[in-house]
């Protein structure tokens, strides 16, 4: 996979977005569940829109005091309706509306920094353009792409053990035009035998991490993040070398570690199978803490995107389990 893969799926996804700056107090809600604008008059049928759940829970969460939006967004449709109309017309303030099409995806607040998917795609692509030009070869391993979020992992060959299956690494970089999380950059490893991916994570390990919020302009966050992208290489490397030491250091009882790490963390029995399949099926890791990480970053596969990067992320505290308050009595029983 290339670069120029990524930017099509961009540029397709991108097709009839649009975004409005609008008075809250001019939106409501019809007895189907689509909103529509007006300034005292309903105009019917015209201009109705769908609106995702993401969105409905983002605008409940704004004008629903005492922090009952979450009961509101969930309530039956009859009485949802009524209750956003009724605290809809009192909100004078402008909030960032984001669409697609006939659906409303997001309301942000109207300071919301549009740094988009198209500018992430646009900043990786001359990032790694200067690392080519400079003798640093990349590989873009994988994308996910849906309605909430952008994820992008790139390895470096250079970067590289043959051991372990095989081990490559690189970067993660992650963005939300909706408002689900930041702008943000992790180094990553790679096990080229059966393509997953560990990324740091934990206090100091976040390589770049910016708000849709503040002072800098998008022209400046691609200048960080360039940065950030450029350090990954150490911290990969750092990363990797960690994870090569973990299948030394044995699990005795690793059966009773999963179970609890599926008890207190509340994934699936599939996801415990899975990672049992996972452990047996490589004797030589068996009861090893590599053995242990690399079954919960394959398991992962069950799942794509936000959840995904979740258990990855899990998989990184558990690499470093003595200095996590909750992997440490998990892992050491």
């Amino acid at each position: 996979m290339d670069i120029s893969t990524v930017h099509n799926a961009i540029t397709a996804d991108d097709k009839n977005k649009w975004d409005v700056v609008e008075k809250l107090s001019n939106l409501r809600m019809d007895s189907h569940g689509r909103f529509y604008r007006t300034k005292g008059k309903r105009t019917k049928g015209k201009g109705h829109l769908s609106i995702t759940d993401h969105a409905l829970r983002q605008l409940c969460q704004r004008v629903i005091p005492n922090k009952g939006g979450p009961f509101v967004s969930k309530s039956p449709l009859y009485l949802r309706h009524k209750a956003l109309n009724y605290y809809l017309c009192a909100r004078q303030e402008k909030a960032l509306v984001r669409g697609k099409g006939k659906y409303i995806r997001a309301i942000l607040s109207d300071d919301f920094m549009r740094y988009d998917n198209k500018h992430l795609v646009a900043t990786l692509s001359s990032v790694l353009s200067g690392l080519e030009s400079n003798g640093t070869p990349h590989t873009i391993r994988r994308h996910f792409l849906d309605d909430r979020s952008l994820w992008i992992d790139v390895t470096f060959p250079g970067i590289s053990r043959p051991d372990l299956g095989g081990l490559e690494g690189g970067f993660r970089i992650g963005n939300s035009e909706v408002g689900v999380r930041s702008i943000v950059c992790y180094a990553l490893v790679f096990r080229l035998v059966c393509e997953n991916g560990l990324m740091a994570w934990g206090k100091g390990k976040q390589l770049f991490k910016k708000v849709h919020r503040g002072r800098l302009e998008p022209e400046e966050v691609s200048e960080k993040l360039t940065l950030a992208i450029t350090d990954s290489l150490d911290l990969a490397d750092d990363l990797m070398d960690r994870l090569a030491a973990s299948a030394s250091e044995a699990i005795s009882d690793i059966e009773s570690v999963i179970e609890r790490i599926i008890q207190r963390r509340s994934l699936s029995q599939e996801f415990q199978a899975a990672m049992m399949g996972v452990i047996v099926s490589e004797p030589s890791c068996y009861r090893s803490l590599f053995g242990l990480v690399n079954a919960m970053t394959q398991s992962a596969q069950l799942y794509s995107g936000d959840r995904r990067v979740q258990i990855e992320q899990e998989a990184s505290r558990l690499l470093n389990w003595k200095e996590d308050e909750i992997y440490s009595r998990i892992v050491g029983g």
